[in-house]
């Protein structure tokens, strides 16, 4: 469970840090849609900081057991819904830029990673 909370802190750590720095490329190269709104930028400069704050419970939960199993478990909801957003605008609103199908995939696996390790510690208590 380790390794997957060190993925997931500096995957959510650079993903956060480029919403917060930069929030209107990433939603660019997401989409394939250039957006130039204000309420666009805030969205995901607030959109950046909430992954940053996911990204040290990653890392601050990795070392102890109870909380990182619960930390997953968050996780697993988390990439699930990203997950399914990310295929609904692919899907019905034809959104898809250049890193949109890379990110469905990163999350897809991030997913199927927690709920490999929720179903191990669950059997290890059987």
């Amino acid at each position: 469970m380790k390794s997957l909370l060190i993925v997931a802190a500096f995957t959510e750590l650079i993903a956060g840090l480029v919403l917060v720095t930069s929030p209107l490329t990433l939603v660019s190269i997401l989409t394939g849609i250039d957006v130039f709104d204000s309420a666009a930028v805030l969205t995901g400069r607030v959109a950046g900081f909430a992954l940053l704050s996911l990204s040290v419970a990653c890392w601050l939960s990795r070392n102890e057991m109870k909380s990182a199993l619960t930390l997953t478990r968050s996780m697993l909801v988390y990439n699930i819904g990203v997950t399914v957003v990310l295929l609904n605008s692919a899907l019905t609103a034809h959104v898809a830029g250049i890193v949109l199908w890379p990110a469905v995939a990163l999350h897809v696996m991030l997913a199927g990673w927690s709920l490999i390790y929720i179903l191990r510690f669950k059997m290890s208590l059987a």
